[in-house]
């Protein structure tokens, strides 16, 4: 899940940390579960890649999650980027605060950082920020778990979300170092 902005900001621009929750995750329960799961989720294919070959093209990425936005949280973000080969500024990671939607905490970024582009693999998530805002081109990572009901009309409604399966992605980043 990443944003990507237009060019008016050089990508070594350094920005304040976000004002993180300093509250450690619950060492039991739903939250302890939640961050056990996400700290061993692995890249969706080749995203890292075309991450890297877009930061080269001159776009500055955003990582803009549901996650929470607690020093624990951020800490297993970067390291995550990390692993799957992604450097990315500290200060360019975007959590969620305590409370707030999901949508709410995206669109929050989206306005905040004058968003062009919007990747996400939550159609109903992009449903709603595509009504936001008409002028955000939003792309869908489509896959099985991904996929809800009634995705054909969403997709109908909404002119400024594209599909890209996996395949898609694959060929697109393919053709792109082509």
């Amino acid at each position: 899940i990443y944003l990507l902005r237009g060019d008016s900001l050089p990508s070594d621009h350094p920005r304040p940390l976000p004002n993180i929750d300093q509250t450690l995750v619950v060492a039991h329960g739903f939250k302890r579960m939640a961050f056990w799961f996400h700290e061993r989720r692995k890249a969706i294919p080749e995203v890292p890649k075309k991450l890297q070959w877009e930061q080269a093209q001159g776009i500055n990425i955003f990582f803009i999650s549901g996650r929470p936005n607690t020093v624990e949280w951020h800490k297993m973000t970067i390291d995550q980027l990390h692993r799957e080969g992604y450097s990315i500024l500290g200060s360019r990671i975007i959590l969620t605060s305590p409370g707030t939607p999901t949508w709410v905490s995206k669109a929050s970024a989206i306005e905040k950082n004058e968003i062009q582009v919007f990747t996400d693999d939550d159609l109903r998530t992009l449903d709603y920020l595509a009504r936001r805002f008409p002028d955000t081109h939003f792309r869908w990572i489509r896959y099985d778990l991904t996929t809800p009901p009634g995705f054909e009309k969403i997709l109908a409604r909404q002119q400024n979300i594209t599909e890209i399966s996996f395949n898609v992605w694959s060929s697109s980043f393919s053709l792109a170092l082509g």
